[in-house]
């Protein structure tokens, strides 16, 4: 029964990783997507253009074929299967774009993946994953409070530069992408549907790591510390939740409980009156300090300190009365 009991703690612990770590997932693959969609779209032409340059040794034979090769326009309607040279029809040179990928863009995602694996270590190595045990409110507690440590948040803001740094570079950089002075109609038809096409892969990859960003570093907030036999306590949850919606279930059940409704706590925990109080006094709260942007506003604002934060106001009487 223990070994059973393990095993199934151990690939609980699996499952909830892998589901706290899909953000990270989200971050690697919206950079690859990104990248690899520029290189794609670099040499994406327009079945026209593609045929009238890219095909035929001899361009007499392509003319004839751009020439015979359409169908009936009386069909147009009857015909599902109609094609005429006027449709928006694309193609990818995908040898070539494979090509420039592997020589020149490459190295973008191997860097940008090795900084996500450094990330994912520094997250594991402060996250309860191999200091607590399955379905505690330690393990998911650890979990999210190793998002809030320094070094995980300055890791985090380093991975935003560099995507900032890309974004800036990115953008102008697709817009410029002509066809050169010389080109003729065909060419600047073939740069537009590049430029298209770079431009909507470069702004879905970019979403999908500003989502992935955005979840990782906005965690819970720390506002309650919890004691050794908290830490220990189990409570219910399904290993496909993320740590993050564990604790803020938990943290509701314990404003719940402290507002004179322990209910919550108790179906989440399995514990009795007597235990939940135990719990409940074995939560500290974590004194409130600004932060330092919040500081910084406060003092160009004109806005004073922490006194702020307190005020005493006498009323009638002679009470004073802390607002």
């Amino acid at each position: 029964m223990i070994f059973g009991t393990t095993m199934f703690g151990t690939v609980f612990k699996s499952v909830n990783v892998t589901m706290n770590l899909l953000p990270y997932a989200l971050l690697i693959w919206g950079f690859y997507t990104m990248v690899w969609g520029i290189g794609t779209s670099r040499d994406s032409y327009s079945f026209y253009h593609f045929v009238d340059t890219q095909t035929c040794y001899d361009s007499s034979v392509a003319d004839t074929y751009l020439r015979d090769c359409e169908s009936d326009p009386a069909s147009r309607e009857e015909d599902s299967d109609f094609f005429d040279w006027d449709m928006n029809i694309q193609v990818v040179n995908l040898t070539k774009a494979k090509d420039f990928y592997n020589e020149s863009l490459l190295g973008y995602v191997v860097t940008w993946s090795l900084l996500c694996v450094a990330w994912i270590a520094i997250y594991l190595k402060n996250s309860g994953v191999f200091s607590q045990s399955w379905g505690t409110i330690g393990y998911h507690a650890l979990n999210v409070k190793t998002m809030r440590m320094p070094f995980y948040k300055y890791f985090g803001y380093l991975m935003t530069f560099f995507l900032s740094c890309l974004t800036i570079y990115g953008f102008p950089a697709i817009f410029d992408h002509n066809a050169g002075e010389d080109a003729n109609e065909q060419e600047e038809d073939a740069a537009r549907v590049q430029r298209e096409m770079m431009a909507t892969t470069f702004a879905n990859g970019m979403f999908q790591c500003i989502l992935a960003l955005v979840t990782l570093m906005t965690p819970v907030p720390d506002t309650v510390k919890y004691g050794e036999k908290l830490m220990k306590c189990k409570i219910k949850c399904q290993p496909w939740q993320t740590s993050r919606a564990v604790m803020e279930l938990f943290q509701d059940a314990v404003a719940a409980a402290r507002g004179g409704d322990a209910g919550y706590l108790k179906d989440i925990t399995g514990c009795s009156d007597q235990e939940v109080h135990g719990l409940l006094s074995d939560v500290t709260a974590i004194p409130f300090e600004l932060s330092f942007f919040t500081k910084m506003t406060r003092m160009i604002r004109c806005q004073g300190g922490d006194e702020n934060d307190k005020k005493v106001v006498e009323m009638e009487g002679g009470d004073d009365v802390e607002a």
